[in-house]
């Protein structure tokens, strides 16, 4: 009986301590990706979901999926060329998708400003190809009409 007393007791405490913890545990949404613009070799979209306005700057993460195409290889070998640059040995030969953490700004004068906290490169089948954290790069300035201008634009619509 004893025994059986220890046991519900246990049980109990798991339970409390597994409702306890959800209640802490933050929310995880699904990426709402929208549509910000198409090019001849690449779909620009934003995640909603991750708009939001933190001191002053607007953070979002953004999604570019490239397609077989002369610019998709363009890039491809621009990254294999900045690899072989610094050394690393990462082959960009299957990418397909790129995934950033941005923060954007404007300033007084109106000049948007942007930094890419992080990025990822995937491959066709979904695999990391490679990763880089930005957070400590200093902000640059972000070109007027540039796809980067209508990323700012359509997070901006859906910061909270």
């Amino acid at each position: 009986m004893v025994e059986q007393m220890k046991r519900i007791k246990v049980l109990f405490l798991a339970a409390l301590l597994t409702v306890g913890m959800m209640g802490i545990a933050p929310r995880v949404e699904a990426a709402n990706w929208v549509w910000v613009t198409s090019t001849d070799c690449e779909t620009i979209r934003v995640d909603a979901n991750t708009c939001r306005w933190i001191n002053g700057t607007l953070s979002f993460w953004d999604n570019w999926y490239y397609i077989d195409s002369a610019g998709r290889n363009k890039e491809i070998r621009r990254l294999q060329n900045a690899a072989y640059r610094n050394g690393e040995n990462v082959d960009y030969s299957n990418l397909r998708k790129v995934i950033s953490h941005m923060v954007m700004y404007q300033a007084k004068d109106g000049t948007l400003y942007y930094k890419t906290l992080h990025i990822t490169w995937y491959d066709s089948k979904g695999y990391v190809i490679d990763s880089a954290d930005g957070a400590s790069d200093n902000f640059k300035v972000l070109l007027p009409d540039s796809i980067g201008e209508e990323e700012y634009h359509v997070a901006k619509r859906y910061a909270r």
